[in-house]
This record gives C-alpha cells, sequence and structure tokens, in this order.
C-alpha cells in the first residue's frame, strides 16, 4: 500500500467524498488539481500537467491562480464537469500541521452563480421532472435571479411536459430515480445538450420534499403558496431544493417562493411550433439574429433581454392582459421624447437580479454593490420622467412609476463603500473614511508609518554620509535598506546583510524590523476590520433582497416596453385590435422575420 505525504492522504480524503466532481484544492495562491482529475483539467485547459512528490511517488498535478480560477472553472462548465470547490477553513499561521481544508462549494452546470455566467442575456436553468401516482411534477429556477417556478400535470399529458423541457432548456435536470424514466428525456435529440442528475427515490417523497420548502421559506404550511394539492410538483420543488443545501452548502436567502403556473395562462406550443416560428432562434443556423426576438430587441439592460425571451416564448392569451402590454406601448410608441429619456436612463441600469443573487448567496464584492447604488440611484429620475403619465392611458406605466426608489439601500452603499473599492474583499480600500471610527485610525496608523518611513531614511543618510540609500519593500524580505556598491564602506557594524545583488546590497536594523511588525499587524488589522465591516453591511442588505428582485422585475418590464415601442417606431408597426368573430384580417403586413 502507496504512504502518501499528509496532504495528499487529505486531498484523498476529501475526493473519495465527491468521486462525480473535478476537486480544485486551495493550496496556497493555487487550485491545485491531483492524479486523474489534473490529468482531466490539464487536457481540457490546455495547462501544463507537473508532478510533486506525494510520499512514496509522484502525483500528477496541475493548478491554476486562485485569482483567476473563475474563467477556468467556467471552462470546465461548459465542457460539462461539475467542480467541487475545495477551500482553507482556518487560518494556516494559526494551523497545527495540515491546515483544515473543506468543500465549500459544488459548481454545477445548474447551480452556476456570478461571475461564473456564460451568456448573460438568458437564464441558466437547473430542473426536476418527477413522476408521483399517475402525475408528473416540473419545477426549474435559475439560482443566478433566484427566479422558481413549478407545474404538474398527468402522466398522459407528457408530451406538453417534454415541450416546457425543450421551452426552459435547462442546464440541468434532476430526475428522481424510479419516479421518472430517464431514458424519455435523455433519447430525445432535442435534449442532447442537457446534463441530467439521476436522484435516488428514497431522498424524496412528499413529506421530505414539504420539509425542505418549510425550512428555506420558513412556512408552517404548504398552503399558501399554492402547493397544498400539487404533491408531484412539492416534489420537483423539493428535490431542486435539497440539490442546492448539497452543492451550496448554504442557505440561498434570495431563492424566490416557487410560482405555480398551469398550461392556461400562456399559448401552448410544442417544440416544432416554436422552432418552426423561428421564436428565439433561425431554423437552419440556430442563431439569435433573425429570430423574432433578434428583430424586437432593443433593450439596454440583462434582465429586459432574458424577460422579452420569455414573453416571446409564453405569449399572453388573456385578452385585458395584452391590453395592458399594448397600452403602456402605444404611450411609449406615441412619445419620442419621453422613450428616450427612459431608455437613456435605464442604459445606466446593472443587472440588478444578478447583483440581488450574489448578495443572497453571499459572494457579492465591493464593486457588485457600488452597481447596485449606481443602478437604483436612477429610479427617483425615472419616477419623475413617468410623473404625468395617467392610469387611464396606460395602467402599467402607471404603476411602474410608484416603484419604490430603495433609498436606504443607495444610503447605506454611499455612506459605507469606497468609490474606488477594489474587487477584493481580504486587501482593504473597500470603506469610506468617515464610516468606522477604528478603520479610520488604523489607516491614520498607516500613514504615519509611510511618513516615519520616509524621515528613517533621511536619517539614516545623513547619519551614515551614505546619499545612495534608500527604504524599499517586498514580501519576501520585508522592509530593507538598499545601499549602493560605491557607498559599502560607509555601511555601520549595526546594519544585518540580506542580500547581494549586481549593484546593491541590502540590509536591514532591528529598528526598521521593529517598526514594520507594528505597521504589519495595524495593515493586518485593517484589512481584517474592513473586511468585517464589509460583511455587516451586506448582512443589513439581506433584509432588502425581495424588494431589490421586486424592482429589477419592474425595471425589466420597463426595458421590454420601450424596445417593443422603439422596434414599433422603427418597423413602423402599427397596433392590433381584438374582435369577437374569430377573424384575422391584415392589410398590407409584413412577416417580421
Amino acid at each position: 500500500m502507496v504512504k502518501y505525504t499528509p496532504m495528499i492522504e487529505q486531498y484523498l480524503q476529501i475526493k473519495k467524498n465527491h468521486q462525480d466532481c473535478l476537486l480544485l484544492f486551495r493550496l496556497g495562491d493555487f487550485y491545485e488539481m491531483f492524479f486523474s482529475d489534473a490529468e482531466i483539467a490539464a487536457r481540457e485547459l490546455e495547462i501544463v500537467l507537473t508532478a510533486r512528490d506525494g510520499g512514496g511517488r509522484k502525483v500528477p498535478m496541475c493548478g491554476v491562480p486562485y485569482h483567476a480560477v473563475n474563467s477556468y472553472i467556467a471552462r470546465l462548465l461548459a465542457r460539462g464537469y461539475s467542480v467541487a470547490i475545495c477551500d482553507q477553513v482556518e487560518d494556516p499561521k494559526q494551523a497545527k500541521g495540515i491546515v483544515k481544508r473543506e468543500v465549500t462549494r459544488i459548481i454545477t452546470p445548474g447551480t452556476v452563480l456570478g461571475d461564473l455566467i456564460g451568456d448573460e442575456d438568458q437564464n441558466n436553468y437547473l430542473a426536476a421532472v418527477v413522476l408521483w401516482k399517475d402525475r408528473i411534477g416540473f419545477a426549474y429556477i435559475d439560482v443566478s435571479t433566484g427566479e422558481f417556478n413549478v407545474t404538474e400535470c398527468d402522466e398522459e399529458d407528457h408530451l406538453w411536459i417534454e415541450s416546457e423541457l425543450q421551452r426552459v432548456h435547462p442546464a440541468e435536470c434532476l430526475i428522481v430515480h424510479e419516479l421518472y424514466p430517464s431514458s424519455l428525456w435523455q433519447d430525445n435529440a432535442s435534449q442532447a445538450d442537457i446534463q441530467f442528475m439521476t436522484l435516488e427515490l428514497e431522498r424524496y417523497n412528499p413529506a421530505q420534499a414539504a420539509d425542505f420548502i418549510k425550512r428555506q421559506y420558513e412556512l408552517l404550511t404548504l398552503e399558501g403558496i399554492g402547493l397544498g394539492e400539487h404533491q408531484a410538483a412539492v416534489i420537483a420543488v423539493g428535490a431542486i431544493l435539497a440539490y442546492l443545501e448539497e452543492t451550496q452548502k448554504t442557505r440561498l436567502i434570495h431563492i424566490q417562493l416557487p410560482r405555480y403556473y398551469s398550461d392556461q395562462q400562456s399559448m401552448r406550443m410544442d417544440t416544432f411550433t416554436r422552432r418552426n416560428l423561428e421564436l428565439v432562434s433561425t431554423l437552419r443556423e440556430d442563431r439569435r439574429d433573425g429570430s423574432l426576438l433578434g428583430i424586437l430587441d432593443f433593450c439596454l439592460t440583462a434582465m429586459g433581454r432574458r424577460m422579452l425571451r420569455k414573453w416571446i416564448e409564453e405569449p399572453l392569451i388573456d385578452e385585458q392582459e395584452i391590453n395592458k402590454r399594448l397600452d403602456a406601448v402605444e404611450q411609449l410608441h406615441a412619445s419620442s421624447v419621453l422613450r428616450k429619456q427612459l431608455r437613456e436612463l435605464l442604459a445606466e441600469v446593472y443587472d440588478l437580479e444578478r447583483l440581488a443573487g450574489k448578495l443572497g448567496s453571499g459572494i457579492a464584492n465591493p464593486r457588485d454593490l457600488l452597481a447596485l447604488q449606481q443602478s437604483l440611484q436612477i429610479i427617483p429620475a425615472l419616477k419623475d420622467t413617468l410623473s404625468d403619465i395617467q392610469a387611464e392611458e396606460s395602467q402599467l406605466l402607471y404603476d411602474i412609476a410608484d416603484i419604490d426608489d430603495l433609498a436606504p439601500v443607495t444610503e447605506l452603499i454611499a455612506h459605507a463603500i469606497d468609490e474606488e473599492a477594489p474587487i477584493t474583499v481580504r486587501e482593504g480600500g473597500i470603506i469610506k473614511a468617515g464610516f468606522h471610527e477604528e478603520i479610520d485610525a488604523l489607516r491614520e496608523i498607516q500613514q504615519q508609518g509611510n511618513q516615519w518611513l520616509i524621515s528613517f531614511e533621511a536619517r539614516e543618510k545623513e547619519r551614515t554620509g551614505m546619499k545612495f540609500l534608500k527604504v524599499g519593500y517586498n514580501k519576501v524580505f520585508g522592509y530593507y535598506l538598499e545601499v549602493s556598491k560605491s557607498n559599502l564602506d560607509l555601511v555601520p557594524p549595526e546594519y544585518i546583510r540580506k542580500q547581494t545583488l549586481v549593484n546593491t546590497e541590502r540590509f536591514i536594523t532591528e529598528e526598521l524590523k521593529e517598526y514594520e511588525d507594528k505597521l504589519l499587524r495595524a495593515r493586518e488589522n485593517l484589512h481584517d476590520l474592513e473586511y468585517q465591516c464589509f460583511q455587516d453591511v451586506k448582512e443589513q442588505l439581506l433584509d432588502w433582497i425581495p424588494a431589490m428582485l421586486d424592482t429589477a422585475q419592474t425595471l425589466a418590464q420597463l426595458d421590454v416596453l420601450a424596445s417593443l415601442a422603439e422596434a414599433a417606431f422603427l418597423y413602423d408597426y402599427t397596433r392590433p385590435s381584438f374582435n369577437q368573430q374569430g377573424e384575422i384580417k391584415i392589410s398590407g403586413g409584413r412577416h417580421p422575420v
């Protein structure tokens, strides 16, 4: 039996529980992969495969820098792999022996968050399909935005669920073992690029699924969310929540209550109809350009583009609801000034849905909060721009004008987060001056320290008579005194030589090292305190996530309405009217695609 080093033994122990994932193992400033994982990653990522001493033999190894890991993970996900992130969960300075490590998150194609998302204009769905007592349950969620939908139907109506699966086209689909035959989906050529995951039967029944739902949303009963009588739907929702708990290792606060829908709420179309109508992609080349979506899309926000896609794929069938949209488009079409002003404001909005998702999943960075602040700051001007709209002209626009401006959110971020804050959260520069007294005091020590180094350098030049002397810093030696070769005869005996270079030599002194310790302690304390303060600010924002998501939906809706009005203006489209004679009359019409 091969005996490995303690670190490799730790790796193997963790890997044993994650055989279906590529394990990214944090080692200093790199995420390393070993054994067969390294061979796969080196091939897929086109990086160098090396080896390290594993104790008894050489172990295949490759690695990627931790600060660039997201781009590598995205490439692995695109190739159908799942990735387990194994982080250091204790401070290496405090560790006795091997640093404690744990898998902190499992990333699969359907559970992608934040910067790993490939196409911001499309939803990235995780779905679940189950069969329970002659009823099929189908649920799907976009983990990055929190959108959650669920339905169920009789087993005989499985063609509708198949068409729904094609419409949603999830990146990953959970099939509950023995509750539904996965071959039904996997043998379907149109689902060839969906990754299917089979779950074991014993973990899934209505009671267990209901417990997951009640725990996620802190509910006593499911009656209030419309799932009480839909057991197949409950199992599908529960399967998704259980899978997210297992992979994300934390409760995702931004996940919305599942919305129950039926085939009576929008026009029912089978897969072939969708394709032949070229709604979101062309028939020949499967491209967005040239499809109905490509023709109508003048949206300025990612969340607007995603909503427009949903409106096209789920056409309304209620005359009153259709007319509400048409009223809004007509108002925006009639006033080019109003439309232009709104579109200029919407151009300043970031992807609020996914910013709220990053906040709710705990991965938001300082720049995300600044983007959130900038997006919400346009709301007062937007409300003012829409203030003259009357309800009888457009109920939708009238309601949008009543949008909450979320002033407490923008005020907190504006007071707390520095406008020049970095993306990283462990290197300082996050918290604005004046927000936290202790942070301000530690910064003062740092500034005084920089001044002390300048005066120390001047003092040493004068004391020793060395003109070519300067204080420098690097990560290996810390602070040092650099002396030119021409001045070496003037170096005093208390200088301790540390390094010889071509034209200079580097020294330290006891005084310089003592002050360095003081400075580094202050810097470390400052960075720790800024990190904690940033976490506190994010914690305060969590209660606002439902309101942020409501605002995101409202802004997305306005973006879509303005986009349709822009398309109507550019293409000279005319508003249709309804009749009750079962007739379609088109004069001077042309096909949009």
